[in-house]
Parts: structure tokens; C-alpha cells; sequence
């Protein structure tokens, strides 16, 4: 016999009650006064035995009556054999270790309760039973079955983890180790799912009713929380180069039911405190804030952004990295003879350096040292140049297509099929004049105070029609007054691919002497800055594409990040479409601004941000739960909730097949106490 109740048998005790009452009351004699001996014959003589024996028997029943009642609270039961031996049975406890189980609820932190629920889940178990520990982590050291001793240690081990699983890839994930280790029709798998159960990871809905697994949710309440964070950011501008001014854009959320107000926004970048804004945000609600600031710094540029918010606070910074190159490289191909236009608009800035290079000399070695080539008017392009060019371009750099006067359309259009962008027709050039400007595209955006439809634009006495491929997006900077496009460019994987549609020689058009010419052409240069991607997210087997110049001559990186006490060497997988490929092998797992290192140069900076899914907590009520779970007619599907004691009753329900005793424990303490009655009535009459 075993008990759900054992710490209620210190109850027995009580039996020292009446033991005590019988000591110290039926051993008190009564003295009766009489002034004649005739009233002695209203006494009736009762033996000293008879007495004794009542007493004895009264003592006895009440006795009997407490413990029968104590042991009654205290459930006993009889367990029966399992129909499923533990050799056939897999116990499986999957533990959210999520960054929301660090909030706090009814009974503490979420996560020290959810372990605690394990260990006891783990408690009501038999020793011979197997077990599977399952966390955000699918932590190879788990995959193996392991008993109760080594179950216990693993619970009391784990830690709280940036990942994060929906519940349907936990439960496909249990059912492949299972699978591993267990081929059998009489197998049954019970699995306790322990977690906040917010709403973006309850996925009942892609369950379906396998008979072979049980499945006991049981929710750790959370406390009403309001999280504010840095959902993410984005420059209005691709290009960053040094005094430009900047504008940041950054994505907050408020996913609480109050609103705030006056919150701190700061920047910090390469170390120093940027810029501060102090925002409002309603509750329930996200803003798009702008922070405006000046580069002055040249080079590699880590930086994060920062509010102050509890108690979830991972979420409360984001790392990004940009860079800014000394000076901007311009390499221009040139048919015979160089283009005075093009060389005079950046000879008297020292933000960037052109190099001419006639088209029977070309060093496509080099390319990579550039991060703008302009190909002006060429008649005819090599199939290995084109290909070379194509590199450069998948790698982030930017391409500048200028068509020659006397076009000839069928060898101009391999280099616009090979980017993607369409054809010229083959038709005669025609006379136009540019008549719209788009303003919203970053060539121009910040070009003039306001938009003016009465400028005296460019005339073009030879332009082409140029059909876009179906389905290509492109951008169109400029149109003629018929709509013809005129400047179109192309995002080409990590590059850009910019083309006139006519020709900017002074014989085919005024471009080159109109004020549109050097914003144009300027701006192309200018926005040429590799287009790094700002932060990524901290993921598994992550692999990254990263542009590095000093690839392939035998060099050894390093990945560093001192906060973090991170320095290990990744692995180089070689050229990829959009440049050097990085497997980081999993040592990111903290949130910070990482650097390349070769040697003793610093190459460039990655940053690398925690999952934002997880800032959204809010989490399913236990009847919200229950609905979803009735909704999907998950029959396999129960739900335990309540503090720790309702639980063990609970579950031991579930675990053991057992015959209830307290019933008859009920029964026996109301026979003892009408025994007790009857003993007491039957001496009464015998003494009448």
C-alpha cells in the first residue's frame, strides 16, 4: 500500500489525545454524600473489571477512529502492475528554457518552477524508468535515454537559451530519437510538455492523434508583464561615407497593455555615445522612430542600440556594424580614349580615385580593389570581361553601363542579358527629352529642396527602347516625356547594375552639360560603399557570406569578441554567390558586435542579434489553452494546473494504475465511532 498524502501521516499522532483523556479522566473518583445508609441501595455495585474493560474498549474505538481518518486525508492506494513495462515505455519532459521562462510568476521564476515540476515529475517514477530530457537547445548530451539519477542532473543543469522551438518541431524531434531506440507495436511514450506556452510557439493545430504518445501540458503561469523592445533598424540610405549625414531608422514595440512615455533611445557607435530621443509609445503598439546623426569616423564601425526596460531586458539592445572606406575606388573602361567628363566631376574630390583603363588592358584581377566600375561606350565586351564583371557585381560592387553612340544593339544586349535587366530593340534611336525624375529613389532623394515639374532638363537627340524582362524588378530613375525609361538600376545579388538607355556623349544628347549630370553620376559612385548586411540573427549551423579582399592567399581568421570571452577560428567554405562563406560552427550564441581578424588586422565587423519572436509573451491563459485543445480534438492531449500539490495528484493519476483505499478508511472511522456509541450505551443499561 502507498499514499498520494505521506507527510499527512504525521496526522497519527493525534491518537495520543484520547490516551491522554483516558489517563487523566476515568481514573477520577466521585464522592457521594449520604446522611443514612438506606440511600446506599440506590447504588448499584459495578465491578472494578467491567469498568476497566468499558474504558479500555472506549479508548480503543477512538483510536481506531482517528488513524482510520488520518489515513483516509492521506489517500492510500494499492498499486497495480503497469500494462506497459519501462523497457517499453519512454518518459519524455520537454522544459521551454526560452529567454521568456526568466520572467516571473505566481510561484517565482518561471524557469526555477518549470525545473521543479520536472523533478517532481521525475520523483513519482519508478527506478527503472527511462527518460528523455528535451529543451530549445536539442542538446546532443539529451538524444540518449538516461534514468532517474542522471534525469535529475541533466534538469539541474539546464539553462536558459536565445533558441527557441515551436511545440509540433519538439514533438517531431522527440518522435525521431524515440524511433532510434524503440521498434516496438506495444511501445508507449509519455511526454510532459512544462512551459509558459506563449502563443507563437502553440501549434496544436499541426499535431496529429498518435495513440503512441500521451501528451500532459502544464503551464507555469506568468505574472502580467509589459515588454517594450528594439524590434529592428535600417538606414535610409544604402551608402554611408564620411561627414554624410545619416538616418536611422529603428522599429520599437510595446506589446503591453500600458502605454509609456518619455522612454530613452540612445545610439552608440564605435564606442561613443551618438545621439538620444525620448519617444512615446502607446500600449499594444509599435513606432518607427528617425535618428539623425553625422558620420565622422572612417573605418570599421560597431555599434548598438539601447533603451532601458524590465524585467525582460535581452531585448533591450541591438548590435549592428557598418563601414565607411577611406576613399571611394573608380575604375572606368574606356573604348580609346578617357571620357573628360567622368574624370573631371571626381578630380577635385578627395572622396574618391579613378583609374582609366583602355579595353585591351584591363587587370580583372583588380577588381575587387574597386567599388565602382563605369564601362564607357564600349562597342564590343569579351565573354571572359563580362564574367569577371559579374563577380564584381555579386559581390556588392556597382556597375555602370554607358551605351556608345552608334549602338550595336546585339552586343550591348549581352551585357544587359547577363545581369537580368532585358534588351534594346532593335529600332532606330529616337529624339526625346527627359521629363521625370524620381525623387524617391536615394540618387536623388536629397538632390533638391522640393520637387519642381517645370525644369529645364536634358535633350536627347539618340535614345533606345529597352524592354525589361518579365517578372525583373527594377527601379527606374528617369523617363522621358513618353514614359520611356531612360537610368534604370537593378539590385544583382549583393551588387548594384545601373544603364543609360542613350548615350551621354555630347554628340547624342546636352546630359553631360545639364546640373543633372554630377548628382547622377556622383551619387552612383557615391552609394558604391558595400552594402553589408547590418546585424544577423543568432541561429544553429549558421553560415555567412561576407566580403573579404584578402581571401584565398593562405591567410587563418579568427572571430573575437572579448565582452563575450568568444575567440575561436571558423570555418572558410570558400567563394559563394555573394562572397566569402563562414561557417560559424555555433560558437555565437551570445547577442554583440564580433570581429574578423587576420592576423592582427582587423577585417571587418558582424553583428549578431537574439530572435525577436520571443520579445512577443504573450501567453495562453489555462482555459484559452484548454479551448485551443478541445478546437484541434487533440484526445491525446490532457492539461494539468495548480500549485505543486494538485499536480502530484494529478500526475500520480496518470502514472500508476491503482486501487483507491480512502473510501474504505471513511467507512471503517464511522463503524468505530458507532462501536464506541454502542459500547458506551450497553454498559449504561447493564448499570441500570
Amino acid at each position: 500500500m502507498d499514499f498520494v498524502h505521506p507527510n499527512l501521516l504525521w496526522a497519527l499522532l493525534a491518537v495520543l489525545v484520547p490516551v491522554i483523556i483516558h489517563f487523566f479522566n476515568f481514573r477520577i473518583y466521585k464522592t457521594v454524600y449520604f446522611s443514612n445508609t438506606q440511600f446506599l441501595n440506590n447504588i448499584r455495585n459495578i465491578s472494578k473489571s467491567k469498568s476497566k474493560l468499558k474504558n479500555l474498549l472506549i479508548l480503543l474505538f477512538r483510536i481506531l477512529a482517528i488513524m482510520a481518518l488520518v489515513l483516509a486525508f492521506a489517500r492510500p492506494f494499492i498499486p497495480h502492475k503497469n500494462n506497459i513495462d519501462a523497457d517499453n515505455r519512454i518518459v519524455s519532459i520537454y522544459i521551454d528554457n526560452s529567454f521568456s521562462m526568466n520572467a516571473s510568476g505566481e510561484y517565482g521564476n518561471l524557469f526555477d518552477a518549470a525545473k521543479e515540476r520536472a523533478r517532481l515529475l521525475v520523483s513519482l517514477f519508478d527506478n527503472n524508468q527511462q527518460f528523455l530530457l528535451l529543451s530549445n537547445n536539442l542538446s546532443a548530451e539529451h538524444r540518449l535515454p538516461c534514468n532517474k539519477q542522471q534525469m535529475t542532473k541533466y534538469i539541474a543543469d539546464l539553462q536558459l537559451t536565445h533558441e527557441r522551438k515551436t511545440i509540433f518541431e519538439i514533438l517531431e524531434y522527440n518522435k525521431n530519437i524515440i524511433d532510434q531506440y524503440i521498434d516496438n507495436n506495444q511501445f508507449s511514450n509519455r511526454f510532459y510538455i512544462i512551459s509558459d506556452f506563449q502563443k507563437n510557439i502553440v501549434d496544436f493545430d499541426k499535431l496529429k492523434n498518435d495513440t503512441s504518445v500521451n501528451i500532459y501540458c502544464l503551464p507555469v503561469a506568468t505574472n502580467k508583464i509589459n515588454n517594450i523592445y528594439i524590434d529592428s533598424a535600417w538606414f535610409s540610405s544604402p551608402a554611408h561615407y564620411r561627414n554624410k549625414h545619416e538616418n536611422l531608422k529603428v522599429k520599437v514595440v510595446n506589446n503591453g497593455d500600458e502605454d509609456y512615455s518619455d522612454i530613452i533611445l540612445s545610439l552608440n557607435i564605435d564606442g561613443k555615445q551618438k545621439t538620444l530621443q525620448n519617444f512615446d509609445i502607446q500600449a499594444n503598439n509599435s513606432k518607427i522612430l528617425s535618428l539623425n546623426f553625422t558620420n565622422t569616423e572612417i573605418g570599421i564601425l560597431p555599434s548598438y542600440l539601447e533603451i532601458t526596460d524590465y524585467p525582460i531586458t535581452y531585448d533591450n539592445k541591438l548590435y549592428f556594424s557598418y563601414k565607411i572606406n577611406k576613399k571611394t575606388n573608380i575604375l572606368i573602361i574606356n573604348k580609346k580614349t578617357k571620357n573628360k567628363y567622368l574624370n573631371s566631376l571626381f578630380k577635385s574630390d578627395s572622396n574618391f580615385v579613378v583609374k582609366n583603363s583602355l579595353l585591351g588592358h584591363v587587370l580583372s584581377s583588380e577588381f575587387l580593389d574597386y567599388q565602382t566600375i563605369i564601362i564607357d561606350e564600349l562597342t564590343h565586351i569579351s565573354t571572359g570581361l563580362l564574367n569577371e564583371l559579374n563577380k564584381f557585381v555579386t559581390q556588392g560592387g556597382v556597375l555602370l553601363c554607358i551605351p556608345p553612340k552608334d549602338m550595336d544593339i546585339a552586343e550591348f544586349n549581352k551585357i544587359t542579358t547577363n545581369f537580368g535587366l532585358g534588351k534594346f530593340i532593335k529600332s532606330k534611336p529616337y529624339s526625346s527629352k527627359i521629363g521625370k525624375i524620381n525623387y524617391e529613389h536615394f540618387i536623388y532623394k536629397n538632390v533638391f529642396a522640393k520637387k519642381q515639374n517645370k525644369l529645364d532638363l536634358p535633350k536627347i537627340s539618340s535614345s533606345y527602347k529597352f524592354n525589361i524582362n518579365y517578372n525583373t524588378v527594377v527601379n527606374s530613375l528617369l523617363h522621358d516625356i513618353s514614359g520611356n525609361k531612360l537610368l534604370i538600376q537593378k539590385q544583382y545579388k549583393r551588387g548594384k547594375v545601373y544603364l543609360f538607355t542613350f548615350s551621354i556623349n555630347p554628340a547624342s544628347s546636352n546630359f553631360v552639360e545639364h546640373p543633372l549630370f554630377v548628382p547622377s553620376i556622383y551619387n552612383i559612385a557615391a552609394f558604391s560603399q558595400s552594402d553589408e548586411q547590418l546585424y544577423y540573427e543568432i541561429s544553429k549551423n549558421q553560415i555567412v557570406e561576407l566580403y573579404l579582399n584578402s581571401f584565398g592567399n593562405g591567410n587563418t581568421y579568427k572571430i573575437v569578441n572579448r565582452k563575450n570571452n568568444v575567440e575561436f577560428i571558423p570555418q572558410i567554405l570558400g567563394k559563394g554567390d555573394f562572397g566569402t562563406r563562414i561557417n560559424l560552427m555555433n560558437n555565437i550564441n551570445q547577442a554583440g558586435n564580433y570581429f574578423i581578424i587576420n592576423n592582427k588586422d582587423t577585417l571587418t565587423s558582424i553583428s549578431f542579434n537574439y530572435n525577436r519572436q520571443e520579445s512577443d509573451i504573450k501567453c495562453f491563459s489555462n482555459s484559452e489553452l484548454k479551448e485551443n485543445i478541445d478546437k484541434n480534438n487533440m484526445q491525446n492531449v490532457s492539461l494539468f494546473s495548480g500549485n505543486i500539490n494538485k499536480l502530484k495528484i494529478e500526475i500520480t493519476d496518470t502514472i500508476k494504475e491503482r486501487s483507491e483505499m480512502w473510501h474504505w478508511f471513511i467507512i471503517l472511522a464511522i463503524l468505530f465511532l458507532i462501536c464506541e456509541i454502542i459500547v458506551i450505551k450497553r454498559f449504561r443499561s447493564m448499570n441500570n
